[in-house]
């Protein structure tokens, strides 16, 4: 039995971009990988980093994916970003994390707990760039 891969993208409530759900969804596709994209609702975020065009934009993408045969979930979480998305790679084995530009002060918290995630983490930066972190 072939094990497929997972790849988790994780956006603060602050996110302004879907770079990373771009760049995931075309990995998926590339290695028939399923997708969580998971939203961290952080409740210190500034209102004026909420935008709801994000989430419906976000459903689109969801939806052709889905209808290009991805395998794709949406997950929603309260807890600190870190616990949150952590608890998600152990619970589903994910084997790439992907994070977009606008989670740039994640970095550092990232980096403190990178040794507990055991696959790879980018961070999608433009069109073509991508930080390995």
């Amino acid at each position: 039995m072939v094990k497929h891969k997972k790849i988790l993208v994780a956006l603060g409530s602050d996110n302004m971009d879907l770079k990373g759900v771009h760049y995931a969804l075309a990995a998926a596709d590339r290695m028939k990988a399923q997708v969580f994209i998971l939203k961290v609702n952080q409740p210190d975020a500034p209102a004026k980093g909420k935008h709801p065009w994000i989430e419906e934009a976000m459903q689109d993408l969801i939806n052709s994916a889905r209808q290009a045969g991805l395998i794709v979930s949406y997950h929603v979480g309260d807890g600190p970003f870190e616990d949150e998305v952590l608890s998600m790679v152990q619970a589903e084995g994910i084997d790439l994390l992907v994070l977009g530009e606008d989670e740039v002060h994640l970095n550092h918290s990232l980096l403190q707990f990178r040794s507990r995630i055991p696959g790879q983490v980018i961070q999608v930066k433009g069109k073509h760039g991508v930080n390995y972190l």
